[in-house]
């Protein structure tokens, strides 16, 4: 089963994980001197995508697309921790979208 990175870069930026809590990731995302953070709700895939080169369990994160659904920029760690915790009050979708 794949997990999710605790690092990685994308579009010229650094992400490190800096708090998971069940399926909700708070990764701190960094460019030079500016910091954001980013709320990611985690999802598992559901079955094997051979094609696709994914298997049942693998996680993932929300794809551009879904940004502001499954995932959100935030300017502090506080209001990350704040958005995680409402999303796990809801409770996390254990469905797959994609």
């Amino acid at each position: 089963m794949k997990t999710i990175p605790r690092e990685f870069n994308k579009h010229g930026y650094s992400y490190t994980l800096v708090t998971r809590i069940g399926d909700i990731a708070i990764y701190s995302q960094e460019k030079e001197s500016h910091r954001n953070f980013e709320v990611m709700v985690i999802r598992k895939r559901k079955s094997d995508n051979d094609f696709a080169g994914t298997k049942a369990g693998d996680e993932y994160m929300p794809s551009p697309e879904e940004w502001g659904i499954y995932g959100w920029t935030l300017t502090t760690y506080e209001e990350a921790i704040r958005k995680a915790k409402t999303w796990l009050q809801k409770g996390v979708p254990d469905y797959e979208s994609r």
